[in-house]
Order: C-alpha cells, then sequence, then structure tokens
C-alpha cells in the first residue's frame, strides 16, 4: 500500500478496491526531481498542487483534466496522443506515463501493462504504448503528425465547399424536376471544358504536392535519426580519446587474461580519425535536413498557393446563363473531391509483442524478463523522462527457495543504468540491495504515531499554501 501512494498523488489510478483498508482521504507531499530541478506534488483531498523546490506554490488543479495532465505532459515531456472515445487524439491521462514503471503487486505479476485500473478508456492502447514508450514512435513522430493534421485541415476546406455545392444540386434537381427552363446547353460547353481542365489541373498539382510532402516528413525523420546517432557515436568517440590521453598508461594489462596493449600514438590517432570521420558525416547529415526543412518550406508554399486554382473554377461556377447559375446544372462528372490520405506509415517496424504465454509459477519470472527488456529499451531509446522504477513484492505464483532468489538478482543485475529503484519485498533472500530501507513493522498500519509531529511540521507549509491559494479565489 506504501507504493501505491506514490502514483496516487500523481493521479495514476491504482487498484485499491481489493484492499480492506478503512475509507479516508490520503494526504500524500512527495518530492521527486526532474530535469535536475527539485519539485513537490501535494495531494489534498481533492486538489493537487505542485511547488517549486522553494517550496512556492507553481499552480494548483482540482482534476486530470482540468490542467494536471497537461502540467505532467509537458514536465516529463510526454508527447503520446490516443483517440478518445469520440475519435478525437487526446494526451492520456499519467497511468499512461508510468505504466512501464510500475509493477502492482496483484495484477502487474499477473498480466503485462495492467497494474493500474481505467486504462481501458481508450480502445487499443496497447501497441501505441509499447511504440511510444521504446522508442519506435518518438515524440518526434506525435510533432510531425500533428503539422500533417494541420495541412490536412486546410485540405478540409475543399471538402467542405465540395459538400455545399452537392446540397445544391441536390436542391436544383428537385426544383428542375418540376419546372421547365428554357436554356442553350450549347452555350455552356466551353465554360464546362474549362471547368472539368481547371479541376484536373488543380487535382494533379495537389496530389504531387501532397506525395511530395510526405516523402519530405519521412527524410526529415531519417535524418533526425541519423543526426542523433551520430551525434551519440561522436561524443563516445571524445570520451575514448580523452581517455586513452589522459587516464590511461602507455601499456595496459588486460584484467581477464593478463595480456598487455600499448596506448600508443597509433592507436589513439585511430580513434582521432574515427572522431574526425564521425564530425564531418554530422555536419554533412546536419546540412541534408536544413534542405530537406527548406525543401519542406517551400513546398508548403507552393501547396496554398495552388489553392488559388480553385477561385478560378469558382468564378466559372458563378458566372450566370440569364437566371440560372452553371454552378446549379453542371453535371456531377465535371466535380471531383478533393480528399487527403496524409497518414505516416511505418510499415516496416517489427512489431513487438505484448502477449506472454507463460503460466504458474512460471509467469511472474517470464513478466520480469519482459519488463526489464521493456525498460532497456525505454532507458536507450525513449524520448521521455525515465520515471523511478517500483516494483511491489515479486514473490508471486509461489516462487520455490530456488527460483526467488533468482528473481531477486536478476531485478537487482539488470536494473538500468542510472535508474532508481523502489522495490516492495517480505524477504530478501540474502540479496543485498544498495539504498534505503523502510522496515513496515506494524501491521495494518502504515503511519507511526510517533512521527505524525515531524511529518505534520514538514507538511504544514504547503497545506497551508493550498488552502491560502483556495480561499484567495473565493473571493
Amino acid at each position: 500500500m506504501l507504493l501505491k501512494t506514490c502514483f496516487q498523488a500523481l493521479k495514476a489510478t491504482d487498484r485499491w478496491g481489493i484492499f480492506k483498508w478503512p475509507p479516508g482521504e490520503v494526504t500524500s507531499l512527495i518530492k521527486f526531481n526532474v530535469k535536475d530541478n527539485n519539485y513537490y506534488i501535494l495531494k489534498y483531498g481533492k486538489w493537487y498542487d505542485i511547488f517549486n523546490e522553494n517550496g512556492s506554490l507553481i499552480n494548483q488543479y482540482s482534476s486530470v483534466s482540468n490542467g494536471l495532465n497537461e502540467f505532467i505532459s509537458e514536465m516529463f515531456d510526454f508527447k503520446l496522443k490516443l483517440p478518445n472515445r469520440d475519435g478525437v487524439q487526446v494526451i492520456p491521462p499519467p497511468a499512461f506515463l508510468f505504466l512501464p514503471f510500475y509493477i502492482d503487486q496483484d495484477r502487474g505479476w499477473a498480466e503485462n501493462w495492467s497494474s493500474f485500473s481505467k486504462l481501458r478508456q481508450f480502445s487499443n492502447w496497447r501497441d501505441p504504448i509499447v511504440f511510444y514508450h521504446t522508442g519506435l514512435r518518438p515524440n518526434e513522430y506525435y510533432e510531425t503528425k500533428s503539422s500533417i493534421e494541420n495541412l490536412n485541415e486546410k485540405i478540409k476546406i475543399n471538402d467542405n465547399e465540395i459538400n455545399i455545392l452537392k446540397q445544391m444540386l441536390s436542391k436544383i434537381k428537385a426544383d428542375l424536376s418540376n419546372n421547365h427552363f428554357d436554356i442553350d446547353l450549347d452555350s455552356f460547353k466551353e465554360e464546362i471544358k474549362q471547368l472539368l481542365i481547371e479541376t484536373e489541373k488543380l487535382n494533379t498539382l495537389q496530389n504531387k504536392l501532397k506525395a511530395k510532402l510526405t516523402d519530405l516528413y519521412s527524410q526529415k525523420i531519417s535524418l533526425e535519426a541519423q543526426v542523433k546517432i551520430t551525434q551519440l557515436a561522436l561524443s563516445e568517440n571524445q570520451k575514448d580519446y580523452k581517455y586513452s590521453l589522459e587516464e590511461l598508461e602507455d601499456h595496459v594489462s588486460c584484467p581477464t587474461c593478463g595480456a598487455e596493449y600499448e596506448n600508443n600514438f597509433s592507436e589513439r590517432f585511430a580513434i582521432a580519425q574515427d572522431e574526425q570521420r564521425c564530425s564531418e558525416l554530422f555536419l554533412q547529415l546536419n546540412k541534408d535536413l536544413n534542405d530537406v526543412n527548406e525543401k519542406i518550406v517551400d513546398t508548403d508554399k507552393e501547396f496554398v498557393s495552388s489553392l488559388e486554382e480553385k477561385q478560378k473554377i469558382e468564378e466559372i461556377l458563378h458566372r450566370r446563363q440569364g437566371e440560372v447559375k452553371l454552378k446549379d446544372i453542371i453535371d456531377s462528372e465535371g466535380r471531383k473531391q478533393i480528399k487527403t490520405v496524409f497518414e505516416q506509415q511505418q510499415s516496416d517496424i517489427k512489431k513487438i509483442t505484448t502477449n506472454i504465454n507463460e503460466v504458474g509459477s512460471t509467469l511472474p519470472r517470464a513478466l520480469a524478463a519482459y519488463y526489464f527488456s521493456i525498460l532497456h529499451l525505454i532507458n536507450k531509446y525513449s524520448s521521455t523522462v525515465f520515471c523511478p522504477i517500483i516494483i511491489d513484492e515479486p514473490n508471486q505464483q509461489g516462487q520455490d527457495d530456488i527460483n526467488l532468489p533468482r528473481l531477486l538478482k536478476f531485478i537487482k543485475e539488470r536494473q538500468p543504468e542510472n535508474s532508481q529503484l523502489i522495490l516492495g519485498l517480505e524477504n530478501t533472500e540474502n540479496v543485498e540491495f544498495e539504498g534505503t530501507v523502510i522496515n513496515v513493522s506494524s501491521k495494518n498500519s502504515l503511519l507511526l504515531e510517533e512521527e505524525y509531529p515531524e511529518v505534520y511540521k514538514t507538511m504544514k507549509p504547503f497545506i497551508d499554501s493550498c488552502l491560502y491559494s483556495k480561499s484567495e479565489s473565493l473571493f
């Protein structure tokens, strides 16, 4: 229960209902660090208050939908979007950010990606969550997708005009069935021909521009990934050269076999050559990326200017012959709807399965292997903040005296580099974990009466700030 309160303060809903705890309002204060900045979050009643490291109130929220979700997504650089029940793309609640970092004692060891409740408010959310957290579809993917959707909004203007035209034609057809017009249709022949020519030119041009923009955005994503990889390689080469120059002696002994290797000029020169090649590649890739960005801007301008062609069609449609508009009688075959299919495709991405087929006592061990493989992918490739890993009691499904120590050693040895691990255990099985140990000695109780004054003293300024802020808002 102690571990569950960590996410409750960040409004990631856990499965509290399975515990027979007395009802009550839990007040929680959590200090956390994001990008070398310290923050506090206070959950007081139904309110969530964010403070900076000096204890000054940054903002106050009454619910996830009332601003807290946007604040957390911005702070943790969480740009994933999922379609809600109305089909609108929205940033999901904090539970989807913390989902891969928390293994619940009950559901987390029975089924993956299930440690939080209320996840089914989105349908088909598993694959997008896996793709996002493992870096297959990072923040850049959703930013680019948003740009494409903005272009689609511009194109929808044409669709709306066509729909209006259809409605008008339907009305005119109904009127024509009851009325006779003395119209010389031959006089419209040349105008119809002009209309069809202009429409076809518009369709052809815009299809070419859409295809060109799709190709350019694909090139941009690829080049951005190559720039990032090259930058990392260049940084590693620079560190290797500095280490060989300043740290290593002229002769280096292998700690395993005892063989000696020279750290001479030729070895260091080879590292320097690798660094030079990386630098040249890094500069060339950045130049290519700038060229692609310029082409995107130019193509977008050309696309916008092509909409002026539509005005030429409108001029013809609004010409009159007698009392009847050409727009009212032109045949529907002379009009082709302008539609968009601007969807970013990633058909070459291999699907990461979320299915675990093990059962019984093997299931928790298989889930542990799965969870940590995902965590290592997140640590290496994800574009969002890497959160603390919280694991609640791995001893599930009757682990025996051999497999339980193995499971705990696996957790200890496979913890991603530079990550924080919060582990709830009943018994360590003689596996030593570094860090602070909190012993919960009282049955069915987490609060210690003797520590209440000190805890209250720490929390009181934050609670007072919360109450003062709410009282000000009443006046």
